[in-house]
C-alpha cells in the first residue's frame, strides 16, 4: 500500500509499536476465545455471535500489518482530532480506486461487506469536496479492524501539535498552565511593579500568574462554547457537530 508509513496510517503503526508483551498475550488470548466460540460444539451457545461473524473478516486470512486494534485507532483519533465512523456517513466523494479495493475484498472472501468504517477528518463527513487523507477499514471477528485502502492528501504532523489542547480536559489544563507560565516569564519587571528593586522571581510575578490563568481560562471556556468545540476524546466515534446530512444510500 503506497505511503503506508506516512500520515495517519504511519501514526497507527506507531501506536501498535507501543504494545507491551502482556498486551500481545491478551490479544492472543482473545483470538483463542473467539475461535472457541466458532467451534462446532459451541455454536448453539453463540448463534448471535456466529451470525454477526459473517460481516467480519478472519484475521488468519489477512496481512497482520494492516490489522489494528480499536484502542489504537481511538488513540490516533484523539491525538489527530479525527473521526472513525461508518462509511455510510462519509459525505465526500470516494475515489474509484477505493471502490475497486472494496470490490476486490468482496471477491476475495465471497461476500458483500455491509459494514465498513472510515477514519478521516470531520470535514470528510460534512463536506462533499473534502480531499484530505482518509482510510477505509473492515471489522474482524476478533474486534479489530483491517485497513482496506487509503486515499487523499497526507495529513501533516503539525495537526497533532495544533490539536493538542483539544485532546482532553487534562491536555487543555496542561496547555493553559504552560501558556500562562511562558507568558509570565516573558513579561519584564517594569510591567509588573513600580518597585525597581523587586527580584525577577518576585511575588509580583506569582500574582501575575494567577491573574493570567484566570483570564486565559475564561477566554478558553468562552471560545469552546461559542464555537462548539468538544474534546477529541469525546467525539472520535460520534457524528456530533456535522449538521443535518443525509447518509448515502
Amino acid at each position: 500500500m503506497q505511503g503506508f508509513y506516512d500520515g495517519i496510517s504511519g501514526a497507527l503503526v506507531g501506536e501498535r509499536k507501543k504494545l507491551l508483551p502482556e498486551d500481545l498475550l491478551v490479544m492472543e488470548a482473545n483470538r483463542l476465545v473467539v475461535s472457541g466460540r466458532l467451534d462446532h460444539p459451541h455454536l448453539l451457545n453463540h448463534l448471535s455471535f456466529y451470525n454477526a461473524s459473517f460481516n467480519c473478516l478472519k484475521e488468519e486470512d489477512l496481512d497482520i500489518r494492516f490489522v489494528f486494534a480499536k484502542d489504537q485507532i481511538q488513540s490516533v483519533c484523539t491525538k489527530w482530532r479525527l473521526r472513525f465512523l461508518p462509511l455510510t456517513q462519509f459525505q465526500s466523494e470516494v475515489p474509484s480506486e477505493v471502490t475497486i479495493s472494496i470490490e476486490e475484498l468482496n471477491v476475495r472472501f465471497g461476500r458483500n461487506w455491509e459494514t465498513l468504517f472510515v477514519l478521516s477528518h470531520a470535514e470528510g463527513f460534512a463536506d462533499e469536496n473534502f480531499g484530505g487523507e482518509s482510510l477505509v477499514f473492515a471489522p474482524t471477528i476478533q474486534g479489530n479492524f483491517y485497513l482496506v485502502c487509503k486515499w487523499g492528501n497526507k495529513t501533516s504532523y503539525s495537526r497533532v501539535i495544533k490539536c493538542f489542547p483539544l485532546r482532553s480536559i487534562e491536555s487543555l489544563l496542561f496547555f493553559l498552565i504552560f501558556l500562562t507560565i511562558t507568558t509570565v516569564l516573558l513579561i519584564p519587571n517594569k510591567y509588573l511593579s513600580t518597585d525597581l528593586k523587586a527580584d525577577y522571581l518576585s511575588m509580583y510575578r506569582v500574582a501575575a500568574f494567577f491573574h493570567l490563568i484566570i483570564l486565559f481560562t475564561g477566554l478558553t471556556i468562552f471560545y469552546l462554547f461559542a464555537f462548539n468545540l468538544p474534546f477529541s476524546s469525546q467525539i472520535w466515534d460520534s457524528p456530533v457537530a456535522f449538521g443535518k446530512k443525509k447518509t448515502k444510500e
